[in-house]
């Protein structure tokens, strides 16, 4: 007789969080932006994978492949000196916007 393929469980933002210590990298974002990034991760998983497949999660590449900014005058013009505004950035990669103060998470590109 088969055995049933091992049963999925979700991540939880709580374990999510846990992961980033476990490879001592909980400082690389604010709560905040690491909420943001969890949602929208899970958001990808939801609309751009099929129903069997699993995200895998990397942290240390999360860690590279993702930076908060705080401003994108100061911060985000001076990784990218091509970028003028918010729609270049926008045209550019994902953007991430997340609290009350206009920060966001960019993919790196």
């Amino acid at each position: 007789m088969k055995k049933p393929p091992p049963q999925k469980t979700k991540l939880t933002f709580s374990q999510f969080a846990e992961e980033f210590s476990v490879y001592d990298k909980q400082d690389t974002f604010s709560p905040e932006a690491l909420k943001a990034l969890f949602q929208w991760l899970r958001h990808y998983e939801h609309n751009f994978l099929r129903q069997d497949e699993e995200l895998e999660i990397n942290i240390p590449s999360l860690c590279r492949e993702f930076t908060e900014y705080s401003s994108i005058f100061e911060d985000v013009l001076a990784d990218y000196p091509f970028v003028r505004c918010m729609d270049d950035l926008h045209q550019h990669t994902e953007v991430i916007p997340f609290g009350e103060d206009s920060s966001f998470l960019i993919k790196n590109f």
